[in-house]
C-alpha cells in the first residue's frame, strides 16, 4: 500500500512531466516544420520561428512551447492580428492534437505536483 502511495505522490508527476517531454521531442524532431510552414502572415508565429526556428535542438524546443501557447490560446493573438485564423483552421489537426495532449500532460504534470507538495506540507504539520 505505501508503494502505491510513494507512486501516486512522486512517480507520477515525473511520469506525466516526462511524457510530456516526450511528446515535445517527437514535434520538433517531425512535426515543427510542417507547423511552421501552416503560419507565414501570422507574425506571433513567424517572428518568433524566425529567431528560433533553425537554431539547436534546444531553441526549437523552446519554440514548441511559444506555438503551443499560441496554439492553445489564440483568441488574444487573433484580436491583435497576430494571429491569422485562416492559417489557424489549415493548420493539420493531428499535430494540434498532439500540442494539445503535451499541454495538458504538462498541466497534470503540474497540478500533480503541487497537491503533493501540499500534502506533504499539510501531513508535516501533524
Amino acid at each position: 500500500m505505501i508503494i502505491l502511495k510513494m507512486f501516486f505522490l512522486l512517480g507520477l508527476p515525473f511520469v506525466l512531466f516526462v511524457a510530456s517531454v516526450g511528446v515535445n521531442f517527437y514535434i520538433v524532431l517531425f512535426d515543427l516544420d510542417r507547423f511552421l510552414e501552416c503560419f507565414k502572415k501570422s507574425t506571433i508565429i513567424s517572428s518568433y520561428a524566425s529567431v528560433w526556428g533553425r537554431g539547436s535542438f534546444y531553441a526549437r524546443y523552446t519554440l514548441v512551447y511559444i506555438v503551443i501557447g499560441s496554439v492553445m490560446f489564440p483568441n488574444k493573438h487573433m484580436r491583435n492580428g497576430t494571429l491569422d485564423p485562416e492559417e489557424m483552421a489549415r493548420c493539420p489537426v493531428e499535430i494540434k492534437y498532439r500540442m494539445a495532449l503535451s499541454f495538458y500532460l504538462l498541466l497534470s504534470a503540474a497540478v500533480c505536483f503541487s497537491f503533493t507538495a501540499l500534502l506533504l506540507i499539510f501531513m508535516k504539520n501533524f
